[in-house]
């Protein structure tokens, strides 16, 4: 990503009761490796109910309550790169773009891995082949 988020993203501290409210501890469920968690609007919207202002999400409630769908994108920033611990994006549009901009990074990750996994059986059978003697 580049150095300032899109205006469609917000950076967002949440705190670790939080993240177990949502399903996104860090280092655990969200990774740098895997930093995106989609979570249902309405588990934020209850979570307004339930803890108000204490809500995590409540810098950003008046785009939440707005928002037209029905799961929010949360990506975690481990090294603070935008000044929280995560930031949320908070359009639909936005979400796909980011989906977008991450495509060619797993499927590289995927064709990466099948590479591996090809190369690891062709080491695994190539004593057996070398061994043949056909005579």
């Amino acid at each position: 990503m580049a150095d300032e988020l899109p205006p469609y993203m917000k950076p967002l501290f949440v705190a670790g009761g939080s993240q177990k409210i949502y399903d996104c501890v860090a280092d655990e469920q969200v990774t740098e490796e895997n930093p995106w968690v989609l979570i249902p609007k309405e588990k934020i919207v209850e979570d307004f109910r339930m803890r108000a202002a204490v809500c995590d999400f409540h810098p950003v409630k008046k785009q939440v309550m707005a928002y037209p769908g029905e799961e929010i994108l949360l990506i975690y920033d481990p090294d603070y790169k935008y000044g929280e611990n995560f930031y949320v994006c908070l359009t639909e549009e936005g979400k796909a773009a980011y989906f977008e901009s991450i495509k060619p990074a797993e499927e590289e990750a995927a064709e990466g891995h099948f590479l591996n996994s090809i190369s690891n059986l062709s080491s695994m059978y190539s004593p057996i082949i070398g061994v043949v003697d056909i005579s």
